[in-house]
Parts: C-alpha cells; structure tokens; sequence
C-alpha cells in the first residue's frame, strides 16, 4: 500500500496493509518530535509518587514536574496548597490518588499525630527516654 510521510509529504510503500504509516522513516519522526512533550514525560514515578509534568504552575519542581495527590487537593479546594501543608493518603498507597482516599493537615506534625500515630508515638516515647536520661 502507498502512504504518504506527514513529516516531509514523500509518498512511500509499507509492507503491511493492516498498520497505517505515517512516517517514512525514523528520522522523519524524530524531526517531527522536536519541540513536542511526548507522552513518556507526562506522568513520571518518583520515590513511590506520581509527577506531572506542569512546568506552569507556581510550585512545580526545577524539571517542572507536580505532585499529583497535591494538584488534586488543590482542585478539590480551588487554591493552591501551602508549602507546609501536608496531602496524606488515607489507605497508606502512596499511588492511589482519589480524592476520597486523600486528606490535607496543616502542619506535618499534625499529620504524624493523625495519620501515622504508631510513628508519632514511637518519637514520643523516644524523645521522653531521652528527657529521662538528662535529669
């Protein structure tokens, strides 16, 4: 079958009738790729999380990646979330990102002492040890 390339227009031949071409070679569409942000940068996984790339918004990372769980607080509220502001996720997955499964606390000690007490509790029994120990 005859195809034509969108890069450069060549009409070429594929060898199979059931895949439609578009490009007549590799490098027609590497070229045609150049200032495009394709789909693999999108979303990206860091440290457990889900990133997205959003270069525009005001908290974004130097690579211009976003914390998902956080842009979708933000959403749910319709502003956007304080640098001391803490997106817990409720069922401890840290890529379930539902709204349902997410809840904002104020101060990453409130979030310690509300959503994660066996933590907060163990530092609390520590930091007690070692007030015992000084006197």
């Amino acid at each position: 079958m005859k195809f034509k390339c969108k890069q450069c227009g060549i009409t070429f031949i594929g060898k199979d009738k059931s895949h439609k071409y578009i490009y007549c070679s590799r490098d027609c569409h590497n070229k045609s790729q150049i200032g495009k942000q394709t789909r693999r940068f999108k979303k990206i996984k860091r440290k457990g999380y889900w990133f997205i790339y959003m270069p525009e918004h005001p908290n974004c990372g130097k690579q211009g990646y976003f914390a998902e769980h956080r842009l979708i607080m933000e959403k749910k509220l319709g502003r956007y979330l304080k640098s001391s502001e803490i997106v817990h996720h409720i069922n401890h997955n840290i890529i379930d990102n539902r709204i349902e499964n997410l809840m904002l606390f104020g101060s990453i000690s409130e979030h310690f002492k509300k959503g994660h007490p066996e933590i907060a509790n163990k530092l609390q029994e520590s930091y007690k040890k070692w007030l015992s120990n000084k006197k």
